[in-house]
């Protein structure tokens, strides 16, 4: 049966540092610096990770709808403070992060040309090599070659 799972509010909450200025998250984070808490699925089987700035956003707010970014004002990843924190598109994320200096100009473009995508595309399709044996290869994330494997981006290539 298991033990009585504590709900993820009061989770949540207890692993906050308050300061005058961020709220910041004092539990698990990604290599990029962000909190990470786990949560279970709806049918309760699994538990995945979300974003702790989004989850204080959704504790606050309420449901983020669409595909809406969470971001911060602050620029500090580990902040859940919900005053510092605005929802807004990819498109405001790349335009926050480029205006405040994390990225530099013209970084929003990829460097894969339509050959590399295809290229990539059809490595994989071989089996002959992983998705992050390929990122390694193309100095990409792995999340974006997953997402040019599964034709979620370069979408007009075959």
């Amino acid at each position: 049966m298991g033990r009585p799972r504590i709900p993820l509010a009061e989770r949540f909450w207890t692993k906050i540092q308050r300061t005058d200025s961020c709220w910041e998250w004092t539990g698990a984070t990604d290599r990029n610096g962000y909190g990470v808490i786990s949560v279970p699925t709806q049918n309760k089987r699994y538990q995945v990770f979300r974003k702790t700035h989004r989850v204080a956003w959704e504790l606050a707010y309420g449901a983020v709808t669409g595909e809406l970014c969470v971001l911060h004002h602050c620029d500090n990843p580990k902040c859940v403070r919900p005053t510092h924190l605005f929802l807004g598109t990819h498109s405001d994320n790349a335009h926050d992060k480029y205006a405040k200096g994390r990225q530099a100009k013209g970084m929003q473009r990829s460097s894969l040309t339509d050959v590399d995508v295809c290229t990539i595309r059809a490595k994989y399709a071989t089996g002959g090599i992983s998705q992050q044996a390929l990122a390694v290869q193309y100095n990409i994330g792995r999340e974006a070659i997953g997402k040019i494997v599964r034709r979620d981006n370069w979408k007009h290539l075959p």
